[in-house]
């Protein structure tokens, strides 16, 4: 969808869209391929944090809002938001934080059946 300029300055300031950036992100991505996304490679992530960080930090701002103007901008979103933390952000081995544990939920005083007494069966 191409918008006019007038309304990608109102819609998304001066930021231009997506672009060789947003390439840049998605060809990585797909060079690496399942092979590299499902594994523990020290290399991958590092290279993905070097290469990537501030666009990540760009990203989680909310400063590349222009690229959901393209496909290519909406997918490379997608890898710097979902799949870029726990690539680049890896914890080292024995340095795991606690998965925290849901809050207990607690039943709220069943009040005394009152329709019972009055619809008898």
């Amino acid at each position: 969808m191409r918008l006019h300029p007038a309304v990608r300055t109102v819609a998304f300031g001066s930021e231009p869209p997506a672009g060789a950036e947003a390439a840049a992100v998605v060809s990585f991505w797909r060079a690496a391929a399942p092979r590299l996304w499902f594994a523990k490679d020290p290399t991958f992530d590092r290279t993905f944090g070097d290469r990537f960080l501030a666009l990540h930090e760009a990203a989680v701002g909310g400063r590349l809002a222009s690229w959901l103007t393209t496909a290519e901008g909406a997918l490379a979103l997608v890898v710097l938001l979902d799949q870029f933390p726990p690539n680049a952000f890896r914890a080292p081995r024995g340095c795991t934080r606690p998965t925290p544990r849901p809050a207990r939920r607690r039943r709220p005083p069943t009040p005394p059946d009152s329709t019972a007494q009055s619809n008898p069966r």
